[in-house]
């Protein structure tokens, strides 16, 4: 016991004095700088399940070669076109939500790095003029719905027209969200009226050629195709 003491084997003191020399990683460390979004295109890359294409050479359930015809393969495009709408959508909805979590970051950066914390908190002016708003009656003339555009540009507009200080980083970090927010909208809409416009093509040639495969053994006063 002497010769553990001599060499300072306490594990106490030793547990103490470890933890007490190493170094305590902030929240920062532990978040690799997320770089910015800058191209959207990559959302349009996304993997095909394994077997996609396997029926270019599986034998037709009535038949002993390939099943090539056009029905089925218009049917395979329609279920394509489904799947890569869904992961698509779930690319665009990653890489949007990550050019949000980087805007977060960013904030909290510039709060640490600030000479002088900022304040989170409302002056008391605003607040007293935040209270009435909400407790005046809602006049009936007025229509009180934001479209995207006023919701992206409320908080600096405000400070514009007061005439007060520029906005803070948490601010800005808000701005900057509501624009990829809008921003998204506008790209999730246009890409599901893109996909549709598509779909709705192959669609039309799907029931064309059911159409005819339905028809072909009528004689030709019993067709209804094309009239």
């Amino acid at each position: 016991m002497a010769s553990r003491s001599a060499s300072g084997g306490d594990p106490t003191n030793a547990s103490s004095s470890s933890s007490s020399s190493a170094p305590v990683a902030g929240p920062s460390a532990a978040k690799p700088p997320i770089p910015p979004l800058i191209n959207v295109a990559p959302y349009i890359f996304t993997p095909m399940p394994e077997g996609m294409f396997d029926f270019l050479a599986t034998p037709h359930a009535d038949a002993d070669e390939p099943l090539r015809d056009r029905v089925a393969r218009l049917r395979h495009i329609l279920a394509t076109l489904d799947y890569q709408r869904a992961g698509v959508r779930d690319n665009m909805l990653y890489m949007f939500d990550r050019e949000k979590d980087r805007l977060i970051q960013e904030a909290e950066a510039r709060e640490a790095a600030a000479a002088v914390p900022e304040d989170p908190s409302l002056p008391y002016g605003e607040v007293d003029e935040l209270v009435a708003a909400m407790e005046a009656p809602a006049d009936p003339r007025v229509n009180y719905s934001l479209g995207r555009e006023e919701v992206g540009q409320m908080v600096w507009g405000v400070r514009q027209r007061q005439g007060q200080r520029g906005l803070t980083a948490r601010e800005a970090a808000m701005e900057n969200i509501f624009r990829v927010v809008e921003s998204s909208l506008g790209e999730l809409g246009g890409y599901d009226a893109h996909i549709m416009n598509i779909r709705r093509m192959y669609a039309e040639r799907l029931m064309r050629e059911e159409a005819l495969i339905s028809e072909a053994g009528l004689r030709p006063e019993e067709r209804v195709l094309g009239r």
